[in-house]
């Protein structure tokens, strides 16, 4: 296109170039005039400034027209492509604007977006660890069979009566005080503190002291003490021989067990 002297710069222009960074907004005003008054068509490595110029150059060039029309003496022509050309340019630069304003509201509305997706994340991450606590909350207790307790009670050697120990807390709902109890093993082990036995050096398991020789029917109580039968009756004495059978009682005078009926 042949150059000119003068073109018009329309306000839409201007408007138009305030969303693009100063360095190419300073481009793209060079390159409008470089187009307009020495015909040099610019060609940009930048996307967006070829976007801009796609819509400026139009306008542009019925810019350069107008002024060539005047020159040659119809203004009248001119005067009719000056009032469409501002019409278009203004039309173009809308566009140009509406379309960042749709950008930035599409990168608001993505990152908006990312956001929910990270809190509902955050939130299944919550109810799963909700979820895990519930559970370990709502394990019912079992209490032990008196097999169970035996076995146990024989790994460690302990000399703790299985029958008794699974009477005595039935009797009381399977409770320590007003606490429910949630470890049965944990309470043997508080059974052999208090009776006395200790581990013996490189050996975990609890021993039962050898004065502790347990006949028929006898059991070492939670208190420490040794009993037998229902465990109402009198303390036995820890090196006492141990009870020949359910018929026998024991004797401080004798120091020995001696049949119910004597």
């Amino acid at each position: 296109m042949e150059a000119v002297s003068s073109f018009t710069f329309f306000a839409s222009y201007y408007d138009a170039l305030q969303y693009l960074p100063d360095d190419d907004c300073g481009a793209m005003i060079k390159a409008i005039c470089e187009f307009a008054l020495r015909g040099n068509e610019p060609t940009f490595n930048n996307p967006i400034l070829n976007g801009y110029w796609t819509l400026i150059k139009p306008t542009l060039e019925r810019s350069i027209k107008r002024s060539e029309a005047g020159r040659r003496g119809g203004q009248s022509g001119a005067g009719v492509s000056r009032n469409v050309g501002n019409s278009n340019a203004a039309i173009e630069s809308k566009s140009i604007a509406n379309q960042n304003d749709i950008n930035s509201d599409k990168e608001r509305n993505r990152k908006g977006e990312e956001e929910e997706t990270e809190v509902g994340k955050d939130k299944e991450e919550d109810l799963d660890s909700k979820g895990k606590k519930k559970e370990k909350k709502n394990i019912r207790f079992i209490p032990p069979t008196i097999d169970e307790v035996q076995a146990y009670c024989q790994e460690r050697g302990n000399g703790i009566d299985a029958q008794h120990f699974v009477d005595f807390y039935t009797a009381r709902g399977w409770k320590y005080g007003n606490t429910a109890i949630k470890d049965w093993r944990a309470c043997i082990r508080t059974w052999e503190q208090r009776n006395g036995f200790k581990p013996t050096k490189g050996d975990k398991k609890q021993q039962q002291p050898p004065q502790a020789n347990l006949g028929v029917g006898e059991f070492i109580a939670q208190d420490g003490t040794r009993r037998y039968g229902s465990g109402t009756l009198p303390a036995v004495p820890f090196d006492a021989p141990p009870r020949p059978d359910n018929e026998s009682v024991f004797s401080k005078e004798t120091n020995s067990c001696i049949p119910t009926g004597v």
